[in-house]
């Protein structure tokens, strides 16, 4: 029974997504006041490129995907959030359920030298403290793009085929920075970038003027939402007005994937933003 018990967020998953964005922390917990089983759900095996997500109302488990799945296609989700280290990922999952996980991105850093990770974990901690004078309005954007570059060709395979976990926070925040700063063409390349991290391919967001459109499905985290409202805001004040109303759409998908429905949506972010 214990694995394949799960846990229900408080109240639902809204107040989970509401908890993780006040916290403007990735790797918020969500405090759990009961749990249960869901038996067609006990048979979902984990993965950190998962192609599905969870969400609850009530007692009420919500399963969908989070990209287009071909007939037979195994469908996953992550049992415990990822954040891009083997060694965090295994100590979640080895005592509660017992196995270890052979996603790409596990295999990938198990594949990897341990002088590689060692680097790239300096660089990101090297990264973390620039983000941190960026927050005191002592910005070095250059300093910021140049170690994010520097950390994405630390990996041997794309990001289509591995997502970089550690990177699209970072770059989602030198995204806000550039919109603040109506840097809108910096704004939407950050923005780019930041979707392909997390194993997306977008068209529109470049300097090809192609309407905007995701032609590819990348991991779903719940940030997706607020990356996809600041792509709309850049669209908008580039007076694209048809894009910015896809981006808003888009962002809408998400919100409804990671909280299971969308009639909160407008409360949520469109009236925050009024």
């Amino acid at each position: 029974m214990s694995l394949n018990v799960f846990g229900c967020p408080q109240i639902s998953s809204l107040s989970e997504h509401k908890g993780l964005l006040a916290n403007q922390n990735r790797a918020h917990t969500a405090l759990h006041h009961s749990c249960g089983i869901w038996t067609q759900a006990s048979y979902i095996n984990h993965s950190c490129t998962s192609t599905a997500r969870r969400s609850f109302i009530g007692d009420m488990m919500i399963v969908r995907a989070t990209q287009d799945l071909a007939p037979g296609s195994e469908i996953t989700f992550w049992y415990q959030l990822p954040d891009g280290y083997l060694k965090t990922m295994q100590k979640k999952l080895e005592p509660g359920w017992g196995f270890t996980c052979d996603c790409a991105i596990c295999e990938h850093e198990k594949g990897t030298k341990p002088t590689v990770v060692a680097q790239r974990r300096k660089l990101l901690d090297e990264l973390k403290r620039t983000s941190h004078q960026s927050a005191q309005h002592n910005i070095n954007l250059t300093k910021m793009e140049r170690l994010l570059t520097t950390v994405d060709n630390s990996y041997s395979c794309p990001a289509d085929e591995v997502p970089r976990l550690l990177l699209w926070d970072p770059q989602l925040f030198l995204a806000r920075i550039y919109l603040v700063q109506k840097k809108m063409v910096k704004a939407l390349g950050a923005l780019h970038k930041v979707f392909a991290l997390l194993g997306f391919t977008v068209i529109g967001l470049d300097s090809t003027p192609t309407v905007f459109q995701v032609v590819k499905w990348g991991l779903v985290v719940d940030h997706l939402v607020e990356a996809f409202l600041v792509v709309r805001r850049a669209f908008e004040w580039n007076r694209a007005y048809g894009d910015a109303e896809t981006a808003e759409a888009y962002a809408k998908t998400v919100y409804k994937i990671v909280v299971g429905e969308d009639t909160s949506f407008e409360s949520t972010y469109i009236e925050q933003e009024c």
